[in-house]
């Protein structure tokens, strides 16, 4: 299970930080700094999340300084697992993209609450395991939209690759063509990285040439045609 700690710059613990987490989370999963400083902390499993002994929802906020923010207030009751989330990003819009247990892509305003301007999208996988979508990441690219990775084949009933792009709106980007098949059982997108250059770093498991699937990095142009 993943802990959550700070380290100063020299790889100590951040006294401060860790003194005010307490026993801190019995498990963390996504993390995600903000740009106030911030910090979003998501815990995935069907059990009770809890910080410092005490039961919590499966997606809080953080102070800067490990105090649990409490103008943070997601429109839920209790913590059961219907509430909990698997992964989620901080748009520049000040919205926050949450994939919901319930397979559903819904978007949350800055204080936490639903936004209600925006339609759950749903996200499926069909095969091996059926509507159980492993979702790895949820990444902004530079234009503002969205990418969702890894075990996927259908979004809002549109049958597509383990890598899609989706609008703010929601709405799937049809214009988003992989240069590579990635859609089977046993495939997978795992990571996506922005980095020098424009250029992007993927790794996921894909047919090779011969057919069979395997794992591999792949780096792509700002296009996202395969860098040769």
């Amino acid at each position: 299970f993943g802990k959550l700690m700070r380290l100063n710059s020299n790889g100590t613990f951040d006294a401060i930080f860790m003194n005010n987490l307490g026993t801190g989370f019995d498990r963390a999963d996504h993390i995600e700094l903000l740009p106030d400083g911030k910090i979003l902390v998501s815990e995935s499993s069907e059990c009770i999340p809890y910080l410092n002994g005490a039961a919590v929802h499966h997606l809080v906020r953080l102070n800067p300084d490990g105090t649990i923010d409490n103008t943070f207030n997601l429109n839920f009751t209790g913590t059961n697992y219907q509430n909990t989330y698997k992964n989620q990003t901080f748009h520049p819009n000040g919205k926050i993209y949450v994939i919901h247990k319930t397979n559903k892509l819904i978007r949350l305003n800055s204080n936490g609450t639903t936004d209600t301007s925006f339609a759950p999208r749903t996200i499926d996988h069909i095969g091996s395991f059926p509507n159980f979508p492993n979702v790895f990441f949820i990444k902004i690219d530079p234009n503002g939209k969205l990418l969702i990775g890894g075990q996927i084949n259908t979004y809002d009933n549109n049958t597509t690759n383990n890598l899609i792009r989706i609008n703010e709106d929601g709405t799937l980007d049809n214009t988003f063509n992989l240069p590579f098949s990635c859609s089977g059982n046993n495939q997978y997108v795992y990571s996506l990285d922005f980095i020098e250059n424009s250029k992007i770093l993927v790794t996921a498991r894909i047919p090779s040439s011969s057919g069979t699937v395997i794992g591999t990095v792949l780096r792509l142009n700002s296009d996202w045609s395969i860098d040769n």
